[in-house]
């Protein structure tokens, strides 16, 4: 599937937000068609992320869901939990995997019961912003002091 790349959503990004993927399972009428997924990708974040949610559109069967189904810099998901009736995947690190400049997610083929889901590749961006520095204090031996408050 072809990466989607969003700048009107780049400026919609919060620091320290937690952003969500989308899987659309397509089923059209008795045809079983895999599922496809589609995500913001390109965003760049500012807080490692270490939660993953991944939102299908048909229940996905919770037995066929693995950790390992999803990866970031080639690392599985230390957990994987179902939740919201079935149709949200929170893939979680205990540590991110998430190193600074781009950084690539995937979703095998036929990971997870959902139609089945088709293989997925998702970059997006970690940036580090730097640390603020402290102003310098000056000692102030001669500083007027304010007048008293009447």
């Amino acid at each position: 599937m072809k990466e989607q790349n969003n700048p009107s959503l780049k400026a919609h990004l919060l620091p320290g937000a937690i952003y969500m993927l989308l899987v659309v399972c397509a089923v059209p009428f008795a045809l079983g068609q895999p599922c496809s997924v589609t995500s913001a990708c390109g965003i760049t974040v500012f807080v490692p992320p270490t939660v993953f949610d991944v939102n299908v559109s048909e229940p996905v069967d919770p037995v066929t869901v693995q950790p390992s189904d999803f990866m970031c810099n080639g690392i599985p998901a230390d957990s994987a939990t179902v939740i919201n009736g079935n149709l949200t995947i929170v893939f979680t690190y205990n540590t991110s995997p998430a190193v600074p400049g781009v950084n690539t997610i995937h979703i095998p083929a036929g990971a997870f019961g959902c139609g089945p889901v088709m293989e997925f590749t998702c970059r997006f961006g970690y940036r580090v912003l730097p640390t603020p520095r402290p102003r310098p204090t000056f000692p102030c031996g001669d500083c007027p002091t304010p007048a008293p408050q009447r």
